[in-house]
């Protein structure tokens, strides 16, 4: 354990740029580890969440880093000896948010030994929390009744004390004859920092049902009009078992127990398959609070605004492919800078215990493919992604 939190203090290494005046800048993450998820926090350190050890139950680690990833603090462990880790699926991997004060809030989906347990012993969400430049508190299991966790979770959070933990799990555990149509996808919301979860509910539409083992994001928008501030969910379904459509939730803030209104509900883009296609997908908010989401669909990936800080979502159909053809190519992660242009990378080839490449295309602001601004490289490694990241200068970091 030792060895593997000093690995992760080593300098991290930019290996290489590409285009667009240098703009986007590769940094391998240190030691060696997998899943990269960042935030950046209110001093503009770049705070670094990633996993080590065996992937079927290893360990989670944060290092910071205050000059744009070219080398990264003392790590702190996440998880406990008995809270593992899952990395297997690469969807599986764990989720990291930034909370009120530069609070950092992880949920991850527990090994097979992990503890604590949800109900009946089936596998756990947990979720720890730290404040800026704390140790985490021990895990805790966020699942009080919606057991069947696969794929599918996040953790997201605000500046104003919120916390949310989403998942989907079927809504009857007790009917064995229960497919992918029975599923839900359920959130437990915190006022308090985290202190506190309540206890589960259902924001989804029934009958949608959520596709078992693909992955889910969850943020927090934030506007210049903290009244328009939304939770945006993002999942794929999985109606009738074979219409595996991505949607887009949107929850008011300051209602996350759904008193006042249902969640608004959007189709983004449609597939019709009748298998699990363990994709995942991303989302990111400029800082007029502008919320864009990134997916799979055939093999290739797409971006699209759901809104312009709380206006209404652009027209249907303005999702935008990544240029050039795609048939292989996974998990895309974007990032957008203040000026709203858009970092979009995916990996091609990477499969089921198989690494890939990385690939990447800078949008301006008008939405269209800065000159210059792609790129493509190798050394994606097994289960694992690129994670973008937009520095103040307007610049970006893109961490594999």
């Amino acid at each position: 354990m030792i060895a593997a939190a000093l690995a992760l203090a080593v300098a991290a290494t930019a290996t290489a740029t590409a285009g667009a005046g240098d703009r986007v800048r590769l940094v391998r993450v240190p030691g060696g580890a997998l899943q990269p998820e960042v935030v950046v926090d209110s001093r503009g350190a770049l705070v670094l969440l990633s996993f080590r050890g065996d992937p079927a139950g290893g360990d989670l680690f944060v290092a910071t880093s205050a000059d744009g990833g070219a080398t990264f603090g003392a790590a702190r462990r996440v998880n406990a000896d008995s809270s593992r880790a899952i990395a297997i699926g690469t969807v599986r991997g764990a989720r990291l948010a930034l909370g009120r004060d530069d609070s950092l809030h992880v949920a991850w989906m527990g090994s097979s030994d992990a503890q604590p347990r949800a109900p009946k012993g089936a596998t756990p969400l947990l979720y720890a929390r730290a404040a800026r430049d704390a140790a985490f508190e021990p895990a805790r299991n966020a699942i009080t009744k919606a057991v069947g966790l696969d794929g599918g979770f996040d953790v997201a959070a605000d500046g104003a004390g919120r916390v949310a933990l989403v998942w989907h799990a079927p809504e009857r555990t007790n009917d064995p004859n229960a497919d992918e149509t029975a599923r839900r996808v359920w959130l437990a919301a915190s006022d308090d920092d985290g202190k506190t979860l309540a206890a589960e509910h259902a924001i989804d539409a029934p009958r949608h049902g959520a596709c078992a083992c693909c992955g889910m994001r969850a943020l927090f928008s934030r506007p210049a009009d903290a009244q328009d501030e939304r939770l945006w969910v993002l999942y794929r379904c999985a109606r009738e078992t074979k219409h595996r459509d991505m949607h887009a939730l949107a929850l008011a803030a300051d209602d996350l127990a759904g008193a006042r209104a249902a969640p608004r509900s959007l189709e983004l883009a449609e597939w019709p398959a009748t298998s699990c296609m363990m994709s995942s997908a991303a989302l990111a908010a400029d800082r007029r609070g502008a919320m864009v989401a990134a997916w799979e669909t055939r093999g290739q990936v797409f971006f699209e605004a759901l809104d312009e800080g709380g206006a209404a979502r652009p027209a249907a159909g303005a999702a935008k492919a990544a240029p050039g053809a795609g048939d292989s190519r996974h998990h895309p992660r974007v990032a957008v800078n203040a000026a709203g242009e858009h970092l979009l990378c995916w990996t091609e080839g990477t499969g089921w215990e198989r690494g890939g490449a990385l690939a990447w295309q800078l949008y301006g602001a008008d939405g269209k493919p800065v000159e210059g601004g792609a790129g493509r490289v190798d050394g994606v490694p097994a289960w694992s992604f690129g994670e973008p990241v937009a520095l103040r200068d307007g610049s970006f970091v893109l961490l594999y």
